[in-house]
């Protein structure tokens, strides 16, 4: 499962925020040529569970409202 969101900046902040809620496997921080962030990145989770109890909270990052959505990838 990978757990898309809007509105942040940095990705040391992005994963400890996430980490809270599960193993973290991966954490990206999309970025443009020139390095700015996109304002939208993806988080992955060890376990597929963590994402329920996610979705149902409203997430504040860098002092904005995050917009999840889920994607799940299967490999």
């Amino acid at each position: 499962p990978v757990y898309f969101m809007e509105s942040f900046s940095y990705l040391e902040g992005l994963r400890a925020y996430f980490e809270q809620f599960g193993q973290v496997t991966e954490c990206v921080i999309m970025k443009d040529p020139t390095g700015r962030s996109r304002c939208f990145g993806f988080v992955s989770f060890s376990d597929p569970e963590v994402l329920d109890s996610l979705l149902q909270k409203t997430h504040i990052l860098d002092k904005k409202q995050v917009i999840s959505h889920v994607w799940y990838c299967h490999q």
